[in-house]
């Protein structure tokens, strides 16, 4: 702020110290920029010349820390649960020392590998997808930081499962099968069926028969 003892009059000129300068009174807010791995200082200078000649001026240092910049990508925007994918953190850039991932972006710290590429998976046991974000902060040495954060959607588990009336048959002889996967039609709506014998099937019955014939 210029605390001058402002007379009718008076010239002023701001001198930032990285080329741009300011004959306002009060300048426009002005941006520093240091994309060094190491602190710079910027000396800022105000001049004043009253309306009569008389001149003053006065020089206050500026330290500007080192850049940093936050970015990462996914390989998958939607993935089954359990299913891995890849995380990519290369695009972030500058000064950084530190890397905090937080997995579901709550505020807590999860993880701080330094790695440029690694694998992350989430669990789903609803009966509805969801999403989960992922939030990744970057902090320099002088504790500036920065954030970026992608939303990955998790969609639930699929378990198949059916049981037989019976595990032993004479041949030919009807079999009895019963679709007792988790979430039938809600979750899991789709369905192959491969009875071992040549013959599939892609019913989506609670209940279906089949003839085993051994020949």
């Amino acid at each position: 702020a210029n605390n001058t003892n402002i007379i009718n009059g008076t010239e002023f000129t701001w001198t930032f110290d990285d080329g741009q300068f300011s004959s306002k009174v009060i300048p426009d807010p002005h941006v520093y920029y240091n994309y060094t791995n190491n602190s710079i200082v910027r000396n800022l200078k105000l001049k004043a010349i009253s309306m009569y000649g008389c001149m003053d001026s006065i020089i206050k240092p500026i330290t500007i820390y080192p850049y940093i910049f936050a970015k990462f990508s996914v390989n998958k925007s939607e993935i089954c649960s359990d299913e891995v994918f890849t995380i990519n953190r290369t695009a972030s850039a500058g000064a950084i020392n530190q890397y905090l991932w937080d997995f579901n972006n709550d505020g807590i710290v999860d993880a701080t590998t330094t790695s440029p590429e690694f694998q992350h998976t989430y669990t789903n046991k609803t009966a509805a997808s969801f999403d989960r974000t992922i939030k990744l902060i970057v902090t320099n040495a002088e504790g500036c930081d920065t954030s970026f954060v992608q939303t990955i959607k998790v969609h639930p588990a699929v378990k198949a499962n059916f049981e037989l009336n019976q595990y032993e048959v004479c041949s030919p002889n009807y079999s009895i099968i019963r679709n007792t996967s988790e979430n039938r039609g809600i979750v899991a709506t789709k369905f192959l069926w491969d009875f071992g014998d040549g013959d599939f099937s892609n019913s989506t019955d609670e209940y279906l028969t089949h003839v085993f014939i051994n020949n």
